[in-house]
């Protein structure tokens, strides 16, 4: 095969006469592929989709038409790496001659119980970056790749589509979210060289060919994100020397990163530190337009700010300190959580103010004061003189002493 010219066989002779084909199509659609490849362990769906249509030499909307019609015009019309299920993976098993479990390993389902209870492919995902098929093709950049883990071995990993996973733990570099030529979205079903290495689907730039920037000798960023990562892989934490489940870990990131992205509440040295060391400048929180953090932090900005979300959630005092130095409010501490952790609240349940409440006596003696000075008693010079809101209808008991 050529090494350079546009990736269409299904133009050529053997698609226009064999494929075309009624009787030959109903085969094909039933038949067992045994020129296939193994998915990895840690391999994204559409990258091991990708990688069986090109060992077939076909473009992969054309290998899942001819062998998967029941999926025709569907699964890569949306997200196919969420939307794959049991049934679609034992499905893809069966005709491949492959474990289910091993397919459905590949769908970002499997984080389900571990990043969240659940992933679906209707709804946003927790920490899940989302890339918006149109027409078959992505609007977002929510694939990244390392071009070095491709040089080593050419598949994606499921991890790369985290929102906060944007550096390279190997390899030290940031992870790459577009194409260095053109600038589209990185995007694994459409390539236009027929190579077999991951193309763009643009201009045919191969991705392993880019450039990575490295991380700064002194950035913490990799210690933080194994963290992170490792609390994924096992399921639990620890917090306080309790154990704990990930899904709630999980909330409490996305919501560490909304408190510093989009609130503004980002008087903490470890984002200091990464954001002097990799010259990364935050939005003003005023300028940031609305969406989740999943959408829209470049990868940069969310290395920093999932950096210092993770060293937040290091330890009791280190939560503490973040409230303090910001003088964050209980309630914007709960802002749009719908569900708070016990862990979570028994941390921050002491920075809530509760209001004073006013006693009978209090109220007597005030009253003897204000008629001592020539003050007329009511709820109103009351409320003035002790400074909390009275209102007949929460304290009538009240009225009494100055009636």
């Amino acid at each position: 095969m050529p090494t350079r010219s546009k990736f269409r066989p299904e133009r050529g002779l053997l698609f226009k006469v064999v494929y075309k084909d009624k009787e030959f199509k109903e085969k094909m659609a039933k038949a067992l592929i045994k020129n296939r490849v193994e998915p990895y362990p840690d391999e994204l769906f559409t990258s091991w989709l990708a990688r069986n249509a090109t060992i077939n030499y076909l473009q992969t909307p054309t290998f899942v038409n001819c062998y998967f019609p029941e999926y025709k015009n569907g699964l890569l019309s949306r997200d196919a790496d969420v939307y794959v299920d049991k049934e679609i993976a034992a499905n893809f098993a069966r005709r491949m001659l492959l474990k289910t479990e091993d397919v459905f390993q590949t769908s970002l389902r499997g984080y389900a119980g571990y990043l969240d209870e659940t992933v679906s492919p209707n709804n946003r995902n927790n920490l899940i970056s989302p890339v918006k098929i149109r027409g078959r093709y992505p609007r977002l950049k929510g694939l990244r790749y390392c071009p070095e883990c491709l040089k080593e071995k050419e598949y994606f990993r499921k991890e790369w589509r985290l929102s906060f996973y944007t550096v390279c733990p190997e390899h030290g570099g940031f992870l790459v979210d577009s194409c260095p030529d053109c600038g589209e979205p990185v995007f694994l079903t459409k390539r236009k060289q027929d190579i077999e290495s991951f193309n763009c689907w643009n201009c045919g730039f191969v991705y392993k060919e880019a450039e990575s920037e490295k991380l700064h000798e002194d950035s913490d960023g990799v210690r933080y994100l194994s963290k992170a990562v490792n609390i994924l892989r096992k399921g639990y934490f620890t917090f306080d020397d309790t154990w704990h489940y990930s899904i709630f870990y999980f909330r409490i990131l996305k919501h560490m990163a909304r408190l510093i992205y989009l609130l503004g509440y980002r008087n903490w040295h470890v984002l200091e530190k990464e954001a002097e060391l990799h010259g990364i400048r935050l939005k003003p929180s005023s300028k940031v337009k609305g969406g989740t953090p999943e959408e829209i932090l470049t990868p940069k900005e969310a290395f920093a700010v999932f950096t210092a979300s993770i060293s937040i959630l290091g330890s009791p005092e280190n939560l503490e300190r973040f409230i303090v130095s910001n003088d964050i409010s209980y309630p914007v501490l709960k802002r749009d959580l719908k569900y708070i952790p016990f862990w979570y609240e028994r941390t921050i349940w002491k920075f809530k103010k509760q209001p004073h409440y006013v006693t009978i006596e209090e109220v007597k003696n005030a009253c003897l004061w204000m008629r001592k000075n020539g003050i007329e008693p009511s709820y109103s010079s009351l409320s003035k003189l002790l400074g909390i809101l009275l209102e007949k209808r929460k304290r009538p008991e009240f009225y009494f002493f100055y009636s």
